[in-house]
């Protein structure tokens, strides 16, 4: 007995596969540790949270800035109550007048002459003394003297002084009413006897020369 085995009929031959080359292994991703991830959102909500803060800072302070443009519109009203205060003028008290009635003239009366009247018997003469009550006690102050403190003149208006050569309008200290030139002249000697009283007139006689500047028509 044959133990062989039968013979295989010999078919095409086979090709040869190239040998398949060992493929990479693809290690798995390692996963980030959990407390580095819950670092990673906490930074991030920080910074969302600043920015957000910002930007609503800036939406506040906008309307600051126009509130401030608006009120800073205003600032000409103390001008304006300034101004307005300005305007406000308040009444004046209507000054005392001497009136001359021979002459139609006055003149305004200061506290130093409040009391002034004056002596109408020389008025055709061109001048009419002037006195004070207040030096009434004064034998050559009252009315019974023919002297007084000082006169108001009358002279034409372009009249000559003679002492200077020049018109007695030119001097300024009294004024021109119709065709006359009225001003107030001061006596050359006091009349008052008293020290009290001669302070008293001193003070009346500045105070007739100023008022000389205030001659009007009546």
């Amino acid at each position: 007995m044959n133990n062989s085995l039968p013979e295989q009929p010999i078919g095409p031959a086979q090709p040869i596969q190239p040998p398949i080359p060992p493929q990479p292994v693809i290690e798995p991703k390692k996963s980030l540790p959990k407390w580095l991830v819950l670092v990673l959102i906490l930074i991030v909500m920080v910074a969302l949270g600043t920015g957000a803060y910002l930007l609503g800072q800036k939406s506040m302070i906008k309307p600051v800035e126009k509130t401030q443009t608006v009120t800073q519109l205003p600032t000409t009203t103390p001008t304006i109550k300034l101004s307005n205060q300005a305007l406000q003028i308040s009444p004046v008290q209507s000054a005392t007048y001497l009136q001359i009635p021979e002459y139609g003239v006055k003149f305004a009366l200061s506290t130093d002459i409040k009391d002034a009247y004056y002596l109408p018997e020389t008025a055709s003469k061109g001048y009419v003394y002037l006195k004070v009550h207040s030096l009434d006690s004064e034998p050559y102050c009252n009315d019974n003297s023919s002297l007084g403190v000082a006169a108001l003149n009358r002279v034409a208006k372009d009249e000559i002084d003679q002492r200077t050569g020049k018109k007695f309008s030119d001097s300024g200290n009294g004024s021109i009413v119709g065709n006359y030139y009225y001003f107030i002249d001061l006596e050359q000697a006091v009349c008052s006897q008293n020290a009290s009283n001669q302070t008293i007139e001193t003070n009346v006689r500045k105070a007739f020369g100023e008022a000389s500047k205030t001659i009007t028509a009546l």
